[in-house]
Formats: C-alpha cells, sequence, structure tokens
C-alpha cells in the first residue's frame, strides 16, 4: 500500500473510530464540555499525520490535523502539540482558497483561545487577541470565497466561541449568520454549533426570551443530530435556564 492510501485509510479508520464512540452511551462527565473524540481515533490521526508529512501530502496533514483536535474544541484533547500540529498543516498547504484551509484557519484561532482560557493564561494580550482574531478573519473570509455554506456556517460559529475578546453583539451577528448558512446546507452539526453561541450570546446580552427560543431550536437540532455532546449541553444550558 502507498503512502498516499494509507494515510486515506488511516484518516477513513479515525472517523470510524469517532462515529462509533459518538454512538455508544456515556456517562454524563465523558459527554460534557470535555467531550472530543475517541481515544483510540486521535492516535489513528496522529499516525496519519506522520504518515502524511513523511510523504509531503499536505491536505492529508491537514485532514489529520483537524481529526486530532477533533470536533470540539473546549476539549482542548491535543493540547499545545494539536496546536503545534495545526500551524504545521497551515504552513504546508497551498496558498489556494479552500474549504480545508478554511477550516484549519478556524481551528487554529479557536483552539489557541481555548487553550490559553483553559490554562488559566487569560486575560488575552492584545498581540494574542489580534492573532485569534486575524486567524478567524481570515477563515471567514476564504469560506465566502470558496462559497461553501457548510464550511462557512462552521467557521463562523468557532469564531463565536471566543466569549472573553468578543462582544454578545458580535457573537450574535455570527451565530444568526451560521445559523442561516447551516440551514440552507442542511447541516445540522453546523446549526447545533450555531445555535450554541447564539444562545450564550442572548444570555449574556441579557435577553432571556431569545435564550429561550434559541434552547428550543437547538433541543430540535440536538434530537435530530443524536450526537451525545449537544444532547448533554443543550439539557445543561436549558436547566441552569430554568433555575434562574
Amino acid at each position: 500500500v502507498d503512502a498516499e492510501m494509507f494515510c486515506h485509510l488511516l484518516l477513513d479508520l479515525g472517523e470510524a473510530e469517532n462515529r462509533s464512540a459518538a454512538g455508544r452511551p456515556r456517562d454524563s462527565a465523558t459527554v460534557g464540555l470535555g467531550a472530543g473524540g475517541s481515544t483510540g481515533a486521535r492516535s489513528t490521526f496522529w499516525r496519519a499525520a506522520d504518515v502524511a508529512r513523511a510523504a509531503t501530502l499536505p491536505n492529508l496533514l491537514a485532514r489529520a490535523a483537524l481529526g486530532v483536535v477533533g470536533f470540539n474544541p473546549h476539549a482542548q484533547q491535543g493540547g499545545e502539540a494539536a496546536l503545534r500540529l495545526l500551524d504545521e498543516a497551515l504552513d504546508q498547504l497551498p496558498a489556494d482558497d479552500t474549504a480545508l484551509r478554511a477550516r484549519v484557519f478556524a481551528r487554529l484561532a479557536v483552539d489557541r483561545y481555548m487553550h490559553i482560557f483553559a490554562s488559566g493564561l487569560a486575560p488575552f494580550t492584545e498581540d494574542v487577541e489580534r492573532d485569534i482574531r486575524t486567524n478567524s478573519d481570515e477563515a471567514i473570509a476564504i469560506a465566502r470565497r470558496v462559497g461553501d455554506p457548510a464550511t462557512l456556517a462552521y467557521v463562523l460559529a468557532m469564531s463565536g466561541l471566543q466569549l472573553m475578546i468578543r462582544t454578545p453583539a458580535e457573537r450574535l451577528e455570527l451565530a444568526d449568520e451560521a445559523i442561516a448558512q447551516a440551514t440552507i446546507a442542511d447541516d445540522l452539526e453546523g446549526l447545533c454549533w450555531g445555535l450554541f453561541v447564539k444562545q450564550h450570546a442572548a444570555r449574556d446580552a441579557g435577553d432571556m426570551a431569545m435564550v429561550r427560543a434559541t434552547l428550543d431550536a437547538w433541543h430540535r437540532a440536538a434530537d435530530q443530530l443524536r450526537l451525545p455532546y449537544f444532547r448533554w449541553a443543550v439539557a445543561t444550558h436549558d436547566a441552569g435556564t430554568a433555575l434562574r
């Protein structure tokens, strides 16, 4: 098997391992805010990254990097090593506008934000905040030029997760466009991320009527998607709202 075919097989295996893990019942601690991909999938994606690097396969290296960081940036499952891998993947990718390049920019931004936040190193310096915003803005610009609504929904939502460096008004605008683009693409995961961002922004803006309406829409989308993390997240935020 040549290196490119082997790397494709590893990437497919990693995705299958993640899907299998997502379908298994898990306790609330496992499903919670730190939920990312499965441990087995993460190891498989690291192996794919090694193969792609050795064979100089930049697109596959980028796909492997996105697999390593997982679908949920809150988890920070790859730590600083994953951030370095995202940086490496971005450096190796051609400068052409592609959905893949937009997603790598988006994750480099939000994962750096989440890593700093989780490490207790906030508040953010002006230089770091500027770098995060620059990468997010580049991700959005590329996605707009590519014209793929699912990618645009994703990168908008990832930008909206940066709670400490974006105002509620900014995040509401990002969320509304993410929701609209995900709806066009019929992309339930993008829709769930957009609704996640919107309910946080509405809560920070003090608009509880918008929070409740958004939670209702999020419940419906999460039930359709059937991904344990989003079901846990919407139930947790719903319970918190009921106590107010």
